[in-house]
């Protein structure tokens, strides 16, 4: 039951966070926001859970190792564990971002990818304090890297939905 602490925390979050900001929107109008905070937990819970139970580690006397890689894809050039898998995930991961954030979020395609990496380097930085999991400067990059392709998509999908749109008010 390390598990429970951090969801204590997320549904905390949800509750006086986020539920206040979208009680009195729409369906429409609050969807992209539920679906961020779903995609946001789920990133959480893949990057960082148990955290609050990797805490205890992060300030324990006992000569705990802190896992760091500040060279990009040393994995990828020594060939070590499934390197490809885990290149494909981290992009996989932040594509999302680049989708959702400009739905709850009127920015430009530049700031949604500065956001995505952010948000990929707060994690680093938490991964390399509070977890034990291995802060990677390559997971950076391939967050970003997916936080920009799922931007782009966006703004492919949302001029193709504009001509749509405005072909069907012509007709």
């Amino acid at each position: 039951m390390d598990i429970l602490p951090d969801i204590v925390i997320l549904v905390l979050v949800f509750c006086l966070g986020i539920f206040p900001k979208i009680r009195d929107r729409t369906l429409k109008e609050a969807l992209p926001v539920l679906l961020f905070c779903v995609y946001m937990a789920c990133v959480f819970h893949i990057t960082l859970m148990p955290f609050v139970s990797g805490m205890k580690l992060a300030f324990a006397d006992d000569g705990y190792n802190f896992n760091l890689n500040l060279v990009p894809y040393i994995d990828v050039i020594r060939q070590k564990g499934n390197y490809s898998r885990q290149v494909i995930l981290n992009i996989l991961l932040f594509v999302p971002f680049g989708l959702l954030y400009p739905l709850i979020r009127k920015t430009t395609l530049l700031k949604t990818v500065l956001y995505g990496f952010c948000l990929s380097l707060s994690i680093e930085i938490l991964q390399f304090f509070f977890t034990v999991r291995i802060a990677d400067v390559t997971d950076l990059i391939n967050n970003t890297a997916g936080a920009f392709i799922g931007a782009v998509s966006y703004s492919v999908l949302y001029r193709i939905l504009c001509l749509f749109r405005d072909g069907a008010d012509r007709g």
